[in-house]
Formats: C-alpha cells, sequence, structure tokens
C-alpha cells in the first residue's frame, strides 16, 4: 500500500490564488500550490488552506475568521496526520489598520510556529516539519489595495531577516520568496502567474529533497 504523505499550504491570498488583474481566483492548474500537486503527483497530497485577509494572528475589524492562529490547530487536527506544513503569512499584517513592525510580524508568525510544533497532528502524534516561507515584499500597492497598504515598502522588505532567524532557531526549512518572485505591478501585492510558476517550481525543488531525498528528517536549519 502507498504510503501517501500529506502537505498542508496555509497562507493568504497568495495561497488562496488571487488574480492581481481581475481580482478573482486563479484556476488550480495556475496556482501555485496546483502546480505543487501535479508535480509530486499520486505519492503526496498537497491541501490548500489559503485565505484571503489571513493575518497571522490579527482579527479583521470586517471580515470574521482571519486571525491565522487560531483556525491553524483545528485545521491541522482536520488534516492529520500531516507530513509538512508550509507556512505562508504575513502580508496582511502589513494593513495600515494594524500599524505592524516586522518584528510584530515575527512574533505572530511566531506563535503559529509555536502551534504547529506543539501540536501532535503529524505522524506517530509528532509535530509536522515545516517550511517557513517569507512572503514576497509589498511593491507601490494598486488596483485598490492601496487604500489598505500605504508605503509599506520599507516595512516588508526587512522582513526576511526575521523569518529567517526564527526559522533557525525553532528548527524549520526556510524560503525568502523574495528571491524567487516579486508581485504583480497589476496591484503591488499578488503573484501572476508567473511568479505562481517560479514558486512552485522553487517549492516542489525543496519538498521532493525534504520527504523523499537525502535531507529528509531533521532540518538544518539552512534556506532550501
Amino acid at each position: 500500500m502507498m504510503n501517501i504523505k500529506t502537505i498542508m499550504c496555509y497562507g493568504d491570498s497568495n495561497t488562496w490564488g488571487l488574480d492581481p488583474e481581475t481580482r478573482t481566483r486563479y484556476p488550480i492548474n495556475i496556482r501555485w500550490t496546483g502546480l505543487l500537486q501535479q508535480h509530486l503527483g499520486n505519492e503526496v497530497r498537497v491541501i490548500e488552506e489559503g485565505l484571503r485577509g489571513r493575518t497571522t494572528t490579527r482579527d479583521d475589524p470586517v471580515q470574521a475568521g482571519r486571525n491565522g492562529s487560531q483556525l491553524l490547530l483545528p485545521l491541522l487536527e482536520s488534516h492529520a496526520p500531516v507530513d509538512l506544513v508550509v507556512l505562508m503569512l504575513g502580508t496582511n499584517d502589513f494593513q495600515d489598520a494594524y500599524d505592524y513592525q516586522p518584528d510584530d510580524v515575527a512574533n505572530g508568525i511566531q506563535k503559529l510556529i509555536d502551534i504547529t510544533l506543539q501540536s501532535k497532528s503529524g505522524v506517530n502524534n509528532n509535530p509536522p516539519q515545516i517550511l517557513l516561507i517569507c512572503p514576497p515584499p509589498i511593491e507601490n500597492p494598486t488596483n485598490g489595495f492601496q487604500y489598505l497598504f500605504s508605503n509599506e515598502n520599507h516595512k516588508s522588505a526587512s522582513l526576511p531577516f526575521f523569518y529567517r532567524l526564527i526559522a533557525k532557531e525553532s528548527g524549520c526549512y526556510f524560503l525568502d520568496a523574495s528571491e524567487i518572485v516579486k508581485p504583480s505591478p497589476k496591484d503591488g501585492i499578488h503573484l501572476d502567474e508567473i511568479g505562481h510558476f517560479l514558486l512552485a517550481e522553487q517549492i516542489y525543488s525543496a519538498i521532493s529533497t525534504l520527504l523523499f531525498g537525502p535531507l529528509g528528517g531533521k532540518p538544518q536549519f539552512d534556506d532550501i
């Protein structure tokens, strides 16, 4: 019997697959999660848990259910056993309404990592492994998003420094998405089709080694 591994991708609208031009959802064969599933094939189940507007730990004043720390554990337990959690959040924490600094966002992502590592939702009641992805920085938001984010480039651009430290201290794998992709100029927030393709390729390379290659098991505390 094939031992199918489970990957849960927990993120915001860039995991959900928002099209920066139309603000609708990209089809599954465009989204990085869908492309990742194609690459990994039947040996892995990729679970999409992306939600528009999701933050690390903040309650949205308008939309319910956006606090990522409140839903993470129930979702982990729902999909258990989970071999790997791909965690890519933090962009929405920079909305003007929250007035967050990069270290505040980093504290939020640390809480999500702690929830995951303290869970028994992995194989044999162990915690899942974690691939922490720092989202690409916000660049000149437009197409309506300028009313949510203003002058945030300097804040979000420094986030990889904090995320890399947290990944190392927590024993997580780490990818800096800003070294792979940039947000579309159509809105300055979301990935275009090429961005989804490039991100999927890099995550696939990392995950295939992590789950099936010589690195598997204990994290190396390095970028992969």
